[in-house]
Order: C-alpha cells, then sequence, then structure tokens
C-alpha cells in the first residue's frame, strides 16, 4: 500500500510540475577602474540562495551570459557582490558592496537582467535592474 500511495504522490507531483525552464540573458557591467571579484547568486522566494558564478572583472569589462530559473512562478531572485580591489583580483579589497533584484513578474519570461558596478564620488555600488529590453 505504502508504494502505490508514493507512486500517486509522484505521478502527481510530476503531472502539475512546471513544463519549462525561463533563461534570462544576464549582462555584468565593472564600469570602474578598479579590479573586482564578482559573485552571483540566484534564488527563488521561498529558497535559500545558490552560488551561480564567481569571476574577476578587470576595470571597464562586461560580461554576457544567462542563467536559468527551472521554476520561475516561485519568484525569482539575483544577489550580486562585488568585492572592489585594491589591485588586481589577488590583492586586499578596497570596498565591498552587493545588491539583490527580484524579478518582476510581470515580465516573465521576457527578462533581461543586468547588474552594474558603478563609482560616483568614491562611491561605489551594484545597480540592478530587470527590463523587457536587452541590456
Amino acid at each position: 500500500m505504502r508504494i502505490f500511495v508514493a507512486t500517486l504522490i509522484v505521478a502527481f507531483a510530476l503531472t502539475f510540475a512546471p513544463a519549462y525552464a525561463t533563461n534570462y540573458p544576464l549582462t555584468i557591467a565593472n564600469h570602474t577602474n578598479r579590479y573586482a571579484w564578482v559573485t552571483v547568486w540566484y534564488a527563488y522566494a521561498i529558497h535559500g540562495w545558490r552560488l551561480e558564478r564567481e569571476m574577476c572583472m578587470k576595470p571597464f569589462d562586461v560580461w554576457k551570459g544567462s542563467i536559468t530559473y527551472n521554476t520561475p512562478e516561485l519568484g525569482p531572485e539575483l544577489k550580486v557582490r562585488a568585492e572592489v580591489k585594491n589591485g588586481d583580483c589577488r590583492t586586499g579589497n578596497f570596498k565591498d558592496v552587493y545588491n539583490r533584484l527580484s524579478v518582476p513578474t510581470n515580465i516573465h519570461p521576457y527578462a533581461y537582467l543586468g547588474a552594474y558596478l558603478n563609482e560616483s564620488g568614491g562611491v561605489y555600488g551594484v545597480a540592478m535592474r530587470a527590463s523587457i529590453m536587452p541590456q
């Protein structure tokens, strides 16, 4: 009987599982004259953060890729941390900044995501946005 019930639960779960994954184009840009170690995490509104990628970005470097959310209806989120460096990526931190973005559900599944490390008057920050236009 237990096997029968377990089989029914699995069949029910697979029947109503999402039929698609959403692949969001992602742009990360370092708009500063300093190196930065950039870490990207993803999550859903109801789940914890998972590491997506880490990379060293040179000054004024741009990385383009994508991030896949298997269940976008759960509320995708993106977090980016930039460790702004004193020299290259092997040196100590000058500043440590981060930001997070909840992807608006009204632009699913057509969102383009972007994270931009900026500096203005010695103040560093990560600006993030989601839009239906390429970033």
